[in-house]
């Protein structure tokens, strides 16, 4: 990259510790077919270090996300979501993230799953919580982490409200693909969830804070919905009255419609075929309202994470690469990079992810790994938020870390003060 910071806009600390087991069983069995319990399949798989699926086991046990050489030390530091005692070459070629936003992930009432002494998942919801907390002021200036809002959890906006206001987390994220309209006049959703929603809504609104929204067909946090259950949820003209009415919330439309980007698929079945349909229109609305600059266009933003590009061929790929450049070209400040890690681990590493786009991406490269990912995380002027400094300054004074983040060595060198407040300056590289 020519730039610094180089953004992630789009990421998970997650480990198994937040996953029920049936999703685990579930991810697990897709990936390998194994059929018989997750946990001996991990343990399995753990046993051959040479296979990508074997690292991603590895990265996602609770027991290695941890302190120095832990998972989230390791993907700081070579770029790579790996385990203790893993390690990855840093070459020349390296691409090293300086800046990474992890979304928490809503999983439990998500999966139906009942656990008698954990109502609707709330505890491991709330310790995912002070993990990504945890980590924000073990690495400051690097993590800056979203909380899930989800409405039909009762106490969903107090958990935003806290997280945000005394964690260090600076934006929210939703998945409608839980089961929920965004749009707060849906007659499809309960009148309760309007209600949360406008509550949500009003609150984001006045506050300025940046929302990231899965948009794409599948389900992965919700395995009681097939993908085509899904969709309905998803679909980004859900929410038109939203940005009609909320005037200052900024959006940030995840996968940018879906993994299939490409239109040069020979044969498409009958599932394969939907799911295009599905993208195309998706990102072709997600389009129409960046073109609508007079109301609302400069605050809707896009990521490519999880893109299926590693499985195209080599005229599919050339097509998805030329088509994103082309809408790099017309939307130079809306598109942004991101990964999904470790949604994308099981099959590929963050570098050769990284490899494919730096490869094929020509034009507006500082925007899309960086300028626009600083616009819509913190605004025009890249102002960092005063509860995210509040949060760091905390930490500090009670000896959650031993290092003072605002000494003049612990800041970063895009990092500058003005006054009592904190901005991020991109530099050259």
């Amino acid at each position: 990259m020519k730039i610094k910071p180089f953004v992630n806009i789009h990421c998970h600390f997650m480990n198994l510790s937040h996953l029920p087991d049936e999703y685990t069983k579930k991810m697990i069995h897709e990936v390998t077919n194994i059929k018989f319990g997750e946990k001996f399949a991990s343990k399995l798989l753990s046993c051959f270090p040479v296979f990508q699926i074997s690292k991603f086991c590895r990265a996602l046990n609770v027991d290695n996300m941890w302190g120095e050489n832990g998972t989230v030390y390791n993907y700081l530091k070579y770029g790579e979501f790996i385990a203790k005692g893993d390690r990855y070459p840093i070459t020349k070629d390296t691409e090293i993230f300086d800046i990474v936003a992890p979304l928490m992930m809503d999983m439990v009432t998500s999966s139906n799953i009942n656990i008698i002494d954990n109502h609707d998942g709330v505890i491991p919801f709330t310790i995912q919580l002070y993990e990504y907390s945890f980590f924000t002021a073990q690495f400051p200036w690097q993590i800056f982490p979203f909380v899930m809002f989800n409405p039909h959890r009762k106490e969903s906006l107090n958990m935003c409200k806290e997280a945000i206001g005394n964690f260090g987390f600076v934006g929210i994220k939703m998945y409608p693909a839980h089961g929920f309209y965004p749009d707060f006049k849906s007659k499809g959703n309960k009148s309760e969830v309007n209600k949360r929603l406008i509550d949500f809504y009003n609150w984001v609104d006045r506050n300025e804070l940046p929302i990231v929204s899965h948009s794409q067909f599948d389900s992965m946090q919700n395995i009681s919905y097939t993908d085509e259950q899904a969709m309905k949820f998803t679909e980004i003209k859900n929410w038109d009255n939203v940005l009609n009415r909320y005037k200052k919330i900024r959006i940030n439309f995840a996968h940018f419609g879906g993994t299939e980007f490409t239109n040069v698929f020979k044969k498409l079945n009958k599932k394969k075929k939907c799911i295009y349909e599905f993208s195309k229109n998706c990102r072709n609305q997600i389009i129409n309202f960046m073109d609508n600059k007079k109301d609302y266009g400069d605050r809707i933003f896009a990521d490519v994470a999880a893109n299926n590009i590693k499985n195209y061929g080599k005229k599919e790929k050339k097509y998805y690469l030329d088509e994103l450049n082309d809408i790099l070209n017309k939307y130079p400040d809306r598109i942004m990079f991101g990964t999904d890690t470790p949604a994308i681990s099981n099959k590929i590493s963050d570098q050769n992810f990284i490899k494919i786009f730096k490869n094929g991406i020509k034009n507006n490269i500082d925007y899309f790994y960086s300028l626009n990912s600083l616009k819509f995380l913190f605004g025009p002027n890249y102002k960092i938020p005063d509860n995210y400094i509040n949060y760091l300054k905390r930490s500090y004074i009670k000896g959650f870390v031993q290092e003072d983040p605002f000494d003049k060595k612990n800041l970063k060198e895009w990092i500058i003060k003005k006054g009592d407040k904190y901005y991020i300056n991109p530099i050259k590289k």
